[in-house]
Parts: structure tokens; sequence; C-alpha cells
């Protein structure tokens, strides 16, 4: 006899139920990609690093720091990270710590360091800027809200459908045909000032490494 499960969610954020099964949050691969820690106690820390970065200016400029990181030399990430952690204060050492644990890996007692969630070649954004590739899915995403503009609806009918996306084929048809043209892909200017001024630093870098980052720092947004 099947006896039914009645291990019901007391609550939408109940912690003392898994809502995601640990065997579903990876592929056959062994990649990850749904994340437990996504509870209330991880949003709650999370939007208390937001409102810090909002009304602490140094603060944010330091996470910004960390994040400048992903722009260094692959060799030189690990460097700068642990010149960056000797220079940043205690109450920016849990956002080092995650960091180190995501992206660097944690420090064995023979100094050598652990397998990080993510490899550091896999992240960083060096290579990526030097050869002005896409660093980002924004494109994407501007790209969606432009499709949403278009339809003004999440479910047209098939007879408004079909003449809508012809008219975007016929559009993105002309906009190929410019750009093979030698027509330059339209951009915003003040981006194109921060691509210049992330490049140039990238390509001339200080020769001090937290100097690098302070500078680097300035020119990203999160």
């Amino acid at each position: 006899m099947v006896r039914q499960n009645k291990n019901i969610v007391n609550a939408p954020n109940d912690p003392n139920f898994t809502s995601i099964p640990t065997s579903l949050t990876k592929t056959i691969r062994d990649d990850m990609f749904l994340r437990c820690d996504t509870g209330p106690g991880m949003s709650s820390k999370a939007l208390g690093y937001q409102n810090k970065c909002e009304n602490e200016p140094e603060f944010s400029h330091n996470i910004h720091k960390i994040a400048a990181l992903v722009f260094l030399k692959p060799d030189d990430v690990v460097k700068g990270f642990e010149d960056l952690s000797m220079d940043l204060g205690d109450e920016d050492q849990a956002v080092l710590d995650y960091f180190e644990e995501t992206y660097i890996g944690r420090l064995r007692a023979n100094h050598t360091r652990r397998k990080p969630l993510f490899i550091i070649d896999f992240c960083n954004m060096f290579h990526r800027t030097t050869q002005s590739l896409m660093r980002t899915n924004n494109s994407a995403e501007a790209y969606h809200r432009r499709i949403n503009s278009i339809f003004q609806c999440s479910h047209p009918i098939l007879w408004v459908f079909l003449p809508k996306l012809i008219d975007e084929q016929n559009a993105t048809h002309t906009d190929i045909v410019d750009i093979k043209s030698g027509q330059a892909p339209k951009s915003k200017k003040k981006n194109e000032r921060f691509e210049k001024r992330l490049l140039h630093l990238i390509s001339n870098p200080h020769q001090d490494i937290l100097t690098q980052l302070d500078s680097i720092a300035n020119n990203i947004t999160l």
C-alpha cells in the first residue's frame, strides 16, 4: 500500500522544506544550473548589501573593486584577490569570502586552493574585453523588450502574430544589410566612452595591482 506524502509546505518560504531537491540542481555533466541557497536568509542578506551599496559610497566602491578582478589577466586574478583581501576591511569580508569560494577557491592548509564553483577562465572578462566580444546578455534582454513592445500582449492570436513577426523579420533584414554595407551598429555614446576607457586601462595597466583595480572599479556598473 502506498502511503500519501503529507509533507506539505507550511508557508511559501518555509525554511524547513527543501523546495529544490539536490538531485535536480545539476545536469548529467555535473554542471550546476540551480542554486539551493536562495532562501529567505540569502534574500535578506542580499537585500542588506543592496541597501548598503546605495547608502554607503565607500562600501559600494569596494564591491566594485572586487568585481573588477574579472578584468585582470587570468594569471593575475589570484594575486589581485589576495592583495585586495589585505587592503579591504572587516565589513567587506563576507563578500570576499563568497567571491573566494565561488570564483577563486578556498585556501587549504598546505597553501593550495580548492577548485571553485566557477573556474577563473570561465568568468574572466580580460580577453572578451580586448577582443570586443559580448560580456553580458543585455542585447538579448533589449531584444526581448522590443518584441514585447511590438506585440503588446503575452499571447497574441495567430493572425496578429504572423504580420508583426513578418514586419520584425523585414526590419532585422534591413539592419543586417546596413551592417554588411559598412554602417556601424547602433550604440550609445555613453557606452562607447566607457568601453574605450576600460579597454585603455586593460591594455595599459597600472604597475600596482590595487591601483589598477581601483581604476577599473570607476568604469564598471553592477
